[in-house]
């Protein structure tokens, strides 16, 4: 299965909150396509759960992404400033599709809040575009785009 990894910046955000109301409301597309999506923050553990259970979501949600965590994937680190109600560091947006293999097929990775967004719509097309392709030339399947 492929595997869509989504960073978000943490509960405080509403931006990030849309996104992974667009997420829920497009899962079924997702996993039509063999689309495993699966987000994280650095919220703690308590937090995530309190908002899982508030919104409802049903895919994975992973909490406590650590500073060396952020830094090891190569995304760009937030310190908690007096407009955001938390203590902790937290990672800017990011999402990374991953094949079967768990090669990287894309990253979008953003330095500030309004970027980094996964568009649900572009995605699923995108990933039905892809199927076609690799069914009419395998070689298709290796591609890894912005790879130099």
């Amino acid at each position: 299965e492929v595997k869509l990894i989504v960073i978000y910046r943490g509960q405080f955000c509403p931006i990030c909150i849309e996104t992974l109301d667009q997420i829920q409301g497009k899962l079924s597309q997702l996993n039509e396509l063999n689309i495993k999506v699966i987000a994280v923050s650095a919220d703690p553990v308590e937090v995530t759960k309190e908002l899982v259970s508030k919104k409802g979501y049903t895919f994975p949600i992973a909490s406590n992404l650590t500073v060396e965590n952020i830094r090891q994937l190569g995304l760009y680190l937030s310190d908690p400033t007096n407009y955001i109600p938390q203590t902790y560091s937290f990672s800017e947006p990011a999402n990374f599709l991953l094949e079967e293999d768990n090669s990287i097929r894309y990253v979008d990775i953003s330095s500030h809040p309004y970027g980094g967004r996964v568009n649900v719509d572009y995605l699923v097309n995108g990933c039905k575009k892809r199927i076609s392709r690799i069914a009419e030339n395998p070689v298709f399947k290796s591609v890894v785009w912005g790879s130099k």
